[in-house]
């Protein structure tokens, strides 16, 4: 035994070898969809290039697992927030074997549910001299990066210039459109489509902003000006609503005294307001480009047609299904990922969409898992001092479990990897 553990990692090898693979995740995560379509299109077998992040998880994994037989201890302390993890583990295995979904479906649940949280649990075990280095510029520069491709696609790329790099109907449709009755195309830069895009832009604008106001980086504002340009041309409501609550909680936090009571006034305010407009619009006989795009569909005799209908009926369907079988039917049976394993059951609602798949108590998990990470994020900050990237992680979270009754946000890997990693790394001290 002892020769064997001769040549596993030592802990600082680990370390150094998992902090570059969480580089290379943080920085290429947000072109995954833009590189994996691009070289399938000049080198063909696209499922080769797609499975790069899972090929590097699966060997960060096993460099995780080794070090750990080497040293004979677990890297991982007992909190509140890992005991979660870990009953979330046994609640995915006991519900699964119980449920016997197909092996595919299994596969792709794993990856979509619990590879995040693997990752979570990995980041905690970096050295603290490797988690040092400016995590914010890993977020920041591929950020401006995405806004480049916004403002290459909205202004530069033609349509059939997309389709020579590989984008069409089988992979990404370079051509999104809130609704054929308007002229409103949707982008999507660097990401796999409009609504991943905005969904992933709510962290580096909150960043942006916590930056702006807690250390007065005012070069920022032009980054910041194009994140929420890119944001409002995504046309993706949802992320908006969660934009929203991640700005609230990022300026009230970096505020301090008659500035911060001066901004919850104005807000209330704003929201009052906004909200009566919305609903004069919404609610509106006429069918006006605003009700299109606060509705993506028309208002027909007192009924919303469009995308939102659908929604409706979905999450209405999931409801009767979990109250069928409230322990749940398995890994990957729901969501993006059942789309993969060939039967496709979607709920547009991504707690819905863990609690058909680990049952209520697998959801109760899971949100008590965000619960306990905002609770941390949050006693760090009251007794370290308000961190930008802490601020930034609270906030985007709160605004992104909001968002996550509307839409699968937490099932795309983009946005799912970078956060579960960074909740990790700022685990420990700063």
């Amino acid at each position: 035994m002892k020769k064997i553990a001769q040549f596993l990692p030592t802990n600082q090898q680990m370390s150094k070898f998992l902090w570059g693979g969480f580089i290379v995740l943080l920085v290429g995560m947000p072109f995954h969809a833009f590189l994996t379509i691009v070289l399938g299109q000049a080198f063909g077998n696209r499922a080769i290039f797609q499975a790069w992040k899972e090929v590097l998880i699966l060997v960060m994994a096993l460099v995780w697992v080794s070090s750990m037989l080497r040293q004979r201890k677990i890297l991982i302390d007992r909190s509140r927030t890992n005991l979660i993890v870990g009953a979330l583990f046994l609640v995915a295995f006991i519900v699964t074997l119980l449920a016997q979904p197909s092996w595919a479906a299994l596969i792709f649940g794993i990856k979509t549910d619990l590879v995040p949280l693997v990752l979570f649990l990995i980041a905690q075990s970096v050295l603290h001299d490797h988690d040092k280095p400016p995590l914010a510029k890993l977020i920041l520069v591929p950020a401006g990066f995405v806004v480049l491709g916004g403002l290459a696609q909205a202004f530069v790329l033609s349509p059939q210039m997309m389709s020579q790099l590989g984008y069409n109907v089988n992979t990404i449709n370079p051509v999104q459109l809130v609704d054929p009755a308007i002229d409103a195309v949707r982008l999507f830069s660097t990401l796999g489509g409009a609504n991943q895009l905005g969904a992933y832009l709510v962290l580096p604008i909150c960043l942006t902003l916590a930056y702006i106001l807690r250390r007065k980086q005012w070069w920022l504002l032009p980054l910041l000006g194009g994140l929420g340009w890119l944001s409002l041309r995504s046309y993706s409501r949802s992320s908006w609503i969660a934009l929203a609550l991640a700005v609230f909680i990022t300026v009230v936090i970096s505020l301090r005294g008659k500035w911060r009571l001066a901004f919850v006034s104005l807000s209330i305010v704003a929201a009052v307001g906004g909200g009566l407009f919305i609903y004069q619009v919404i609610t509106s006989p006429q069918n006006t480009r605003l009700q299109y795009l606060l509705l993506h569909g028309r208002v027909n005799v007192d009924k919303v047609e469009g995308s939102d209908a659908a929604r409706t009926k979905s999450q209405q369907m999931a409801i009767e299904k979990l109250t069928q079988n409230p322990i749940g039917y398995g890994l990957g049976v729901v969501g993006p990922a059942s789309q993969q394993a060939g039967r496709s059951i979607v709920t547009e609602n991504w707690y819905l969409q863990i609690a058909l798949e680990l049952g209520v108590a697998g959801v109760l998990l899971f949100v008590a898992f965000w619960l306990s990470n905002i609770a941390d994020l949050f006693a760090t900050i009251r007794r370290l001092g308000a961190d930008p990237l802490r601020i930034a992680l609270l906030a985007s979270v709160c605004g992104l479990m909001l968002s996550n009754l509307f839409l699968h946000t937490w099932a795309d890997s983009t946005l799912a990897i970078m956060t579960f990693s960074l909740l990790g790394f700022v685990r420990r001290p700063a």
